[in-house]
Order: C-alpha cells, then structure tokens, then sequence
C-alpha cells in the first residue's frame, strides 16, 4: 500500500507528518508523547499555529518513524 506521505501535494515537512499520523491511527496524545511533548503543542504544530524548533521537529519525526536530514543542493534524494 503507498505510503499518502508521498503525494506530491503532501510535501511539506508539517504535512508529511500529520499525513503519517494520522495514516497510522496514533493520536495526537500518543505521538506528542513519544516525541517529549505536549498535546497541545502538537497540535498547535500540526495546525501550523506555531513552529516546533529543529530539536522539536526531529522528535516529532522520529516519534512517526521518520528522520531529518539536510541534503547539499542537487544531491540524488533517492540514495538512502
């Protein structure tokens, strides 16, 4: 089954995150937890109230079995 993170409309770093939560089933309580957050404060990032720090959004990602990483311009996104 393809993951619906990977449509082309879904590719903001917020969307691909609340995409795959909610795809998962989690709920906001369950990933903020896993992430050292509150609910509240996952939510204001999912609604784009407010913007999680680097360190913040990097436990965000890891809470839904994803990682941050920053690429040099041009780099092949397909190498792993």
């Amino acid at each position: 089954m393809p993951n619906p993170a990977d449509r082309p409309a879904s590719r903001t770093i917020r969307n691909v995150l609340v995409i795959a939560r909610q795809a998962s089933g989690r709920s906001q309580r369950d990933v903020a937890d896993a992430a050292g957050c509150q609910p509240h404060q996952l939510d204001a990032w999912e609604n784009a109230v407010n913007t999680p720090g680097i360190d913040k959004l990097a436990a965000w990602a890891a809470a839904l079995g994803y990682e941050i990483a920053l690429l040099p311009k041009g780099a092949d996104r397909a190498e792993g």
